[in-house]
């Protein structure tokens, strides 16, 4: 349990002026909804403020164990298990596993519509990256450049997920506070190298 008790400053924006608690508690809802979905999926329950914390899926591939449990979930594009040398084992490998998504026509009727409401109720107008897990707890999103092509305007209907275990903390130099993660470069050039064919698989 954590307890803040009487917090009037808790962060400042670039312009040196106080964080209001609201956002930054509605920043936090978010980030717990995302980076532990598949601990809220296994029954795992969190409370913010006495709220139930339920998660969100950047991949929109599970709507089930989300807020909006009858939207058509999104189609799985490409999967890949990447082996990978463990550094404390060099006789063994881990699976890094790579998926990408792309979501139904019905969350993308037309174009243009990314910052209308639909959208933006389910965070797909923030989804354009990589979600990078480690044994399914999400410690980084972003696009990672060079490691993804430059982004356009497609990638905001596509997820992708990146899964390893924490056998390969060096490998994707995790710090001692599991928060954060970036990819040795032999590692981020053989994921660029997969990345060149992603798009073929999400064609609109």
């Amino acid at each position: 349990m954590v307890i803040w008790d009487k917090c009037d400053r808790l962060a400042t924006d670039p312009n040196g002026r106080p964080i209001s608690a609201e956002i930054l508690l509605n920043e936090l809802k978010e980030w717990i909804s995302r980076a532990y979905r598949y601990f809220l999926w296994d029954k795992v329950e969190i409370y913010l403020n006495e709220e139930k914390i339920i998660a969100h899926d950047p991949l929109y591939i599970n709507p089930k164990g989300t807020k909006f449990i009858n939207d058509e979930p999104a189609k799985k594009a490409f999967s890949h298990f990447l082996e990978w040398p463990v550094p404390s084992n060099p006789n063994k490998t881990s699976k890094i596993e790579i998926t990408l998504t792309l979501l139904p026509e019905s969350l993308r009727p037309r174009r243009f519509v990314g910052g209308e409401l639909p959208a933006v109720e389910r965070r797909i107008d923030k989804n354009e990256g990589i979600s990078l897990l480690r044994h399914r707890r999400e410690v980084a999103f972003g696009n990672f450049y060079p490691m993804l092509p430059s982004v356009i305007e497609i990638d905001r209907w596509w997820g992708c997920e990146i899964n390893f275990e924490p056998e390969l903390d060096e490998c994707w130099e995790v710090r001692n506070v599991k928060r954060g993660a970036r990819p040795i470069p032999e590692l981020r050039e053989a994921i660029k190298r997969l990345s060149k064919s992603w798009r073929k698989f999400i064609s609109m």
